[in-house]
């Protein structure tokens, strides 16, 4: 006995599944960025041997150099060399950093998006990688710059599906704004069989990057989350919670589906902080911010 056929939205998951990994036209990691995140990962890398990489794109260059003697590193001497620079921030602030300005240079083509204000957007993923960089090195510092990198990619998968998917995305968005309060993943798997954090995993994987990063962002709407089982989607949850409080940026959805205070609550107290330890950091936060914003999107 055949089993019933596929469903539309099972079927539309598959399709998009299968374009967002195949898609000619899907931006890949610039060649010298992809050869760094491999150099760094081998255990015999040397500074000197990462500072050349990066020496040869004068923009890299600048950028990094500008970004180390900002106030969101706040060191006390002046950077004067990449060299200086890979051995203060160490191999995987700078591996981040890089993914970083990479990562805004891909999406750079704001004409290619006709249904999401990229410049707002932008800014909402800034805020929330610099929200979540600053919550772990409260509660995990050795993850403050994958913290920072998966804030800023959580959600990903809305560039895409705004690019490669317009119809389907505009349809998303006009079911986020009917009565009633589902959330926005719920949504969006009614209508494509799928969801953001989904698509933009599947770009991360396809772009090789590591597997707490696909993880994090792939969870990062989750509700069940263990502070032990993985602490980058929970810190990306209170992150995201915090920039839309503080309304730094646009997400691409209504605010109505950012979470509440008292979801925000719950995830800060398997942390052991609360509203009023974001509070009290929210004059840092802005200030670091807008140093990234400065840096980061001119």
């Amino acid at each position: 006995m055949l089993g019933s056929p596929p469903s539309n939205t099972t079927l539309q998951s598959a399709r998009i599944k299968r374009t967002t990994l195949s898609i000619l036209t899907l931006p890949a990691l610039p060649t010298l960025t992809a050869k760094l995140l491999e150099l760094v990962d081998k255990p015999r890398s040397s500074s000197q041997n990462v500072s050349r990489l990066i020496e040869k794109d004068q923009v890299l260059t600048a950028r990094l150099l500008k970004l180390a003697n900002s106030a969101f590193y706040g060191f006390p001497r002046k950077v004067a060399t990449i060299q200086h620079a890979v051995v203060l921030l160490g191999f995987n602030s700078v591996r981040e950093l890089c993914l970083s300005f990479s990562l805004f240079d891909v999406f750079k083509d704001k004409t290619a998006v006709r249904v999401l204000d990229m410049a707002r957007f932008w800014q909402h993923a800034l805020a929330v990688g610099v929200a979540a960089k600053r919550i772990a090195n409260r509660v995990h510092p050795e993850s403050a710059g994958e913290a920072f990198v998966a804030g800023l990619l959580h959600d990903i998968g809305k560039v895409v599906l705004s690019q490669y998917f317009p119809n389907e995305f505009n349809t998303i968005r006009q079911n986020l704004n009917s009565p009633g309060l589902r959330r926005a993943i719920d949504i969006e798997e009614a209508t494509i069989g799928t969801n953001h954090a989904q698509v933009g995993s599947w770009l991360l994987e396809r772009w090789n990057l590591p597997i707490k990063l696909v993880e994090a962002v792939a969870m990062h709407h989750c509700s069940e989350l263990s502070v032990d089982g993985n602490n980058l989607a929970l810190l990306v949850q209170i992150a995201d919670f915090w920039a839309h409080r503080l309304k730094l940026g646009h997400s691409g959805y209504p605010e109505s589906q950012s979470p509440n205070p008292s979801e925000a609550e719950i995830m800060l107290a398997r942390l052991s902080l609360d509203l009023s330890s974001l509070d009290g950091q929210q004059g840092e936060l802005l200030t670091e911010y807008q140093e990234a914003c400065d840096i980061l999107l001119t």
